[in-house]
């Protein structure tokens, strides 16, 4: 939705200053300046989209949804569901099964041998879904989804820091584009060059971190 949208452009550049922050201290010291320029002008745009994030929470759009949000948790609209006379603990692993199973199909719709950012975007969330799940079926289902929880969660760090390092470099190319300044050119190439190292670590770790996360074994909560 519209909100969402604005929270995670907000929620982006903190990533980007985040990061850079950090990888423009280590840049040799001529290049620090204007290292330094471009998380300035990073900071600038995070005062933009803080404005117009408050704005949004300030509109008669948002008191509108509050009001929507106030309603259907007063008097909850529901749909017949045949499994909602039984336990949670008969239930919830059925919806774990298939959170987990979307997590498989997703990474068996990318390209083993070229993981594109986009197909890794997609398995992080829903390995970000099936985490909720198992996390919340923690205090039902027993101990045994604790498992599960920790090797989603494990996923969902490693694509998580790629797909950020990914988002990073999007981000400086736009920026020396529009700057037009060489010493940025410089320093953001510099830059580009960590994230881009920092992302095929990543790469390079996903495969394990999938191979640990289907172990049979965790899957004991929903078997």
């Amino acid at each position: 939705g519209w909100l969402a949208h604005e929270l995670g452009a907000l929620r982006e550049v903190d990533v980007h200053i985040r990061r850079l922050g950090d990888r423009v201290r280590a840049l040799p010291p001529v290049d620090i300046p204007a290292g330094t320029q471009l998380v300035e002008a990073l900071a600038m745009e995070r005062a933009e989209r803080s404005t117009a994030v408050r704005a949004d929470l300030d509109s008669s759009r948002f008191g509108d949804l509050v009001g929507l949000l106030w309603a259907a948790t007063s008097a909850p609209l529901t749909r017949p569901f045949p499994a909602a006379s039984c336990p949670a603990r008969t239930v919830l692993p059925v919806l774990i099964e298939k959170r987990w199973r979307r997590v498989c199909r997703a990474v068996e719709a990318s390209d083993a041998a070229d993981w594109s950012d986009d197909a890794l975007h997609r398995v992080r969330k829903a390995a970000k879904k099936l985490r909720y799940a198992s996390e919340m079926a923690i205090p039902i289902v027993g101990p045994a989804c604790k498992g599960l929880t920790k090797a989603a969660e494990s996923v969902q760090d490693v694509l998580g820091e790629g797909h950020d390092a990914a988002t990073t470099q999007m981000w400086l190319r736009r920026r020396v584009l529009d700057s037009g300044s060489s010493a940025a050119a410089v320093a953001a190439g510099e830059l580009i060059g960590r994230e881009h190292e920092r992302g095929r670590s990543c790469r390079a770790q996903w495969p394990k971190t999938w191979r640990k996360a289907r172990r049979k074994k965790l899957r004991k909560c929903f078997r």
